[in-house]
This record gives structure tokens, sequence and C-alpha cells, in this order.
């Protein structure tokens, strides 16, 4: 029972983190693009390979990404991080808005 309740926390606390790279990267978007679009991922697992019917190798994995699309004056630009840092969000969110200016204007139907 602690052990399941260790995960629950654990869990809990990497929700936390996720949400606040979010914010974090949805509030340096916000006062220079019309509007952005955040994703991110956190997984965790474990891998057991066998030999021979004995185990060979254990692995333990962890991998987390943060992806923003930022929309600037019909212009759209895309970057990611696998680094969920402050400053690595910043320079994320600064990668896409300075895609999104280089990029074709998107023409909207009439």
């Amino acid at each position: 029972m602690a052990l399941a309740m260790k995960v629950i926390s654990q869990v809990a606390q990497q929700r936390k983190t996720l949400e606040e790279a979010v914010t974090t990267a949805l509030e340096l978007a916000a006062g220079k693009s019309d509007g952005a679009e955040v994703s991110v991922s956190k997984t965790t697992g474990i891998g057991v390979s066998t030999r021979y019917g004995e185990v060979e190798n254990v692995e333990f994995n962890s991998d987390g990404a943060l992806g923003i699309t930022v929309y600037h004056q019909n212009r759209k630009g895309s970057a990611s991080s696998t680094d969920l840092s402050p400053d690595a969000i910043a320079r994320t969110v600064q990668a896409a808005l300075d895609i999104a200016r280089y990029t074709s204007r998107t023409r909207l139907p009439a």
C-alpha cells in the first residue's frame, strides 16, 4: 500500500510540473503572438529482456517533451524541446516566434 501511495504522489508531482511548463509557455507567448497551442508529454517505463530464460537487461526510461505552435499575423511557427526547465521553455517559445516571423502568411478562406 505504501508503494501505491508513493506512485500516486509522484504522478501528482509530475502532473504539477507539466501543468507549470504549459502555463509558462503560454504566458511567454501571450504578449508576442495572436495565439498559441502547447502540448506536453511525460513517459516513464521499464523494459526487461530475457535470453535463454534468464534476465539479460533491465532498462528504465523517463522521457518528456514540450511542443508549442504560435500564430502571429496569419503566420505559424512551431518548436519543441525535451528540456522542460523554465530557460529551455523560454528558448523554445522564442524559437517558435522566430520561425513564425519568416514563414509565409496563411491565406484564410473567404
